[in-house]
């Protein structure tokens, strides 16, 4: 078990390996519907590394991939069949999908504390259940 003094100098070297992934959000910068107090944003950086090639998965069941080659597939279910499109991370934080069938949507997603959470552009707010390498879909 560790003591609470361990315990908070491992949460401090938590936040310093991972301080360049997100920029905390301050009264000055631009705040997305969905955000709350103590809510970082990832630099279009720090969502390279954590989505990049990976499978994120939601608390519904849904899941949402973004691949290496810039492709992007959203399914409902782990043996939906997906929708597709072409995806790209902006400067300010925001992930932007332009579907093949039409349409387009940017979102955001931010780390509070220990959780991250997915923002639509509409201030919908999903807790993210894990993101994991792509080839390793539950299901």
């Amino acid at each position: 078990m560790l003591t609470p003094k361990v315990s908070k100098a491992l949460a401090a070297i938590f936040l310093v390996a991972t301080a360049g992934l997100a920029a905390p959000a301050t009264a000055g910068d631009i705040r997305y519907p969905g955000m709350r107090d103590f809510d970082s944003v990832f630099t279009r950086d720090g969502l390279e590394v954590k989505l990049r090639n990976q499978t994120v998965l939601y608390r519904d069941g849904s899941q949402a991939t973004y691949l290496r080659d810039g492709t992007y597939i959203y399914q409902k279910t782990a043996e939906a069949p997906g929708i597709t499109g072409t995806y790209r991370f902006r400067p300010d934080g925001m992930v932007c999908v332009h579907f093949d069938k039409g349409g387009n949507r940017c979102d955001t997603y931010v780390r509070n504390v220990y959780d991250t959470f997915f923002l639509t552009g509409s201030g919908q707010r999903l807790k993210v259940e894990g993101i994991v390498p792509r080839q390793a879909r539950r299901g």
